[in-house]
């Protein structure tokens, strides 16, 4: 998704994890 490709740009520092990946997913949605 075009979104979490640019979150990834803006926070490089940050590992995107699936688990994480999944909750942040159903936050946003």
């Amino acid at each position: 998704v075009d979104i979490w490709e640019a979150l990834r740009a803006q926070k490089p520092s940050r590992p995107t994890t699936p688990n994480m990946m999944s909750d942040e997913e159903r936050q946003l949605q």
